[in-house]
């Protein structure tokens, strides 16, 4: 025999004896019994505690051990509510565990593959005019607090200016006197070299495959993509309320991403590719990628690696699948666009340290 407490509409609740007979739970020394159809409702707040809503409107909480078996055994088949959680623990771990292991994939699969498919679709549908504006808007933060070489900049303009690219973006180059080993892209076409990257190139085909690859870059919205999935949620609101500006707003207010961004995998090895494709159509070797990409390799090798490695990784397999690109690529072409201006863009950068 245990002890309940029993509540009637209207009245406080108070202790009572219970006791299970004959298919009943007896209260009150048997003077109140309740049957399995008497029952309107049986929750499990805590453990060994049952809540018992009758259709009378009386209410009965039993604290016991093990009170669920109990009514079951007792008074056989009744309206048990049992959440998730709690089935799962009358039944062990392994519903708990598959449970969790189930949402984590969820987790993991919106991560991975919906929020980058969300990104993506909001960078095609992100206006052209508001990119280039956003690239203008950056490349004036961040050229605020660099030495812009003008005249370098000019030279590698014009050098530039020789090489065919596809799209309709207004590509600018500028060149940055500093020894950081770096190039990156801004949105709209706004293209940034650090004199230390050039200075340790050794022919002109890595030059050329450095503008194709940060052309690249820009012409299929790269910097847009990745920073789209890296703010998703605010971009994907913004996007749903049709606000292009608001959208241009969010992007700049994390302007510092630009310039270390990292591209995924998939993203670099498109750049590579493109790349590769603009060296072919104005028939430069196209080995000048590979050139270019074990040269910083090898200037990786110590405690300090270059800062374009840093935000563009560069594993081994990202090598080899540029060189059988251009192995099965037809014939490669060993013509230059302009060996005396490269060769000036290289004085001038090993001048300026």
């Amino acid at each position: 025999m245990g002890t309940a407490l029993l509540q009637r509409p209207g009245s406080p609740s108070r202790p009572t004896d219970f006791q299970f007979s004959e298919a009943k739970l007896l209260l009150e020394q048997g003077r109140f019994a309740i049957q399995a159809g008497d029952l309107k409702e049986v929750r499990y707040p805590r453990k060994n505690v049952a809540f018992l809503e009758l259709k009378s409107g009386e209410t009965v909480e039993i604290n016991y051990p093990n009170i669920r078996g109990l009514l079951q055994a007792e008074l056989g088949s009744f309206n048990e509510k049992i959440s998730f959680f709690e089935r799962a623990m009358g039944r062990g771990i392994w519903p708990i565990a598959i449970f969790l292991v189930m949402t984590l994939l969820v987790i993991l699969s919106i991560w991975f593959w919906l929020l980058p498919f969300i990104a993506f679709r909001a960078a095609d549908a992100f206006p052209k005019e508001q990119e280039i504006e956003l690239g203008n808007t950056l490349y004036t933060q961040y050229m605020a607090s660099e030495k812009v070489d003008s005249a370098g900049s000019a030279m590698l303009n014009e050098y530039a200016r020789q090489m065919q690219f596809p799209g309709d973006y207004p590509l600018h180059f500028t060149l940055v006197q500093s020894e950081t080993v770096n190039a990156f892209a801004l949105p709209g076409g706004h293209i940034v070299v650090y004199s230390g990257i050039l200075k340790g190139m050794k022919h002109e085909g890595q030059l050329a495959a450095l503008l194709a690859h940060e052309a690249s870059h820009v012409v299929q919205r790269h910097s847009i993509k990745s920073m789209m999935r890296e703010l998703a949620g605010s971009i994907v609101l913004n996007l749903v309320l049709g606000d292009a500006g608001a959208m241009t707003g969010t992007l700049a207010s994390q302007a510092e991403g630009f310039r270390s961004l990292s591209y995924s995998r998939s993203l670099e090895t498109e750049a590579d590719l493109k790349g590769l494709e603009i060296l072919r159509n104005n028939s430069i070797d196209p080995k000048g990628m590979t050139d270019l990409l074990l040269q910083l390799n090898e200037a990786g090798g110590g405690a300090h690696p270059p800062e374009f490695l840093s935000t563009h990784p560069l594993p081994e397999s990202r090598i080899e699948q540029l060189q059988e690109a251009i192995s099965t690529g037809g014939a490669m072409r060993s013509d230059t666009l302009n060996p005396t201006l490269f060769q000036q863009l290289k004085s001038k950068a090993a001048s300026a340290f």
